[in-house]
């Protein structure tokens, strides 16, 4: 009885608790439903195609050809305060929906050995403030846009019948669109010009992970590139 009022109020506090903290994301994360189920928490099992991104020594122990496919919708909310403008209302960013993708492919080449390939999106989003004209802060930017894909290729191998490391190499398109306002002298005055940004480039990096399945427990670890 004791138990179950504990658990009662425990449920209770949660409810009614009011959030700690609050945080605006750049890194995505959600790259595989179980993984995200699991808040992130799956280098250590990165039992389904997705360890290509978790952890790629996870492939090792995925037989057959296994096809993994998903998207994230995405609802950003911000909101920016100016203390120090006095009169300058509060500014709710504009709303906006982002949907990036997951997809992934995972091949067993032998007993031993399994390659892979995904492409996902791991960094992007973006925001657009309402009012650009006025917007307090328009001569840093008034709307900025981010896309970043990668293109992963990756292979297993069990080095043991417990141990198995995974090697991948990344290449990494992107593309940045940002909105800004400049300051032009015209003679005796000054005038806001708005402008507009586009910036694109690509790179390579590389991942590494390193997965023991011991007796009753894992062992996962997981490196990626800068």
């Amino acid at each position: 009885m004791r138990t179950k009022k504990t658990l009662v109020v425990a449920a209770a506090l949660l409810l009614v608790s009011a959030p700690a903290a609050w945080s605006a994301g750049f890194m995505i994360y959600e790259h595989g439903a179980a993984a995200m189920a699991m808040a992130g928490a799956f280098a250590s099992l990165a039992k389904d195609p997705s360890a290509l991104w978790h952890n790629p020594a996870g492939m090792a122990w995925l037989d057959g050809t296994r096809v993994l496919g998903g998207a994230t919708f995405i609802v950003p909310r911000g909101t920016a305060d100016f203390p120090d403008y006095p009169g300058a209302p509060t500014y709710h960013q504009e709303d906006a929906l982002f949907v990036p993708p997951n997809v992934y492919l995972t091949h067993q080449i032998s007993r031993k050995a399994v390659i892979g390939l995904g492409v996902f999106a791991p960094f992007g989003l973006g925001i657009t403030w309402p009012d650009p004209e006025t917007f307090p802060w328009r001569y840093l930017g008034t709307s900025g846009e981010m896309q970043t894909i990668f293109i992963n290729p990756a292979i297993a191998y069990k080095i043991t019948d417990r141990l198995s490391l995974g090697l991948g190499a990344s290449y990494i398109t992107s593309e940045l669109d940002q909105s800004v306002t400049q300051m032009m002298n015209m003679g005796e005055k000054t005038v806001d010009v708005p402008s507009d940004v586009s910036v694109d480039g690509n790179a390579w990096g590389f991942n590494a992970g390193l997965l023991y399945r011991g007796h009753g427990f894992r062992i996962g670890v997981n490196y990626r590139s800068g």
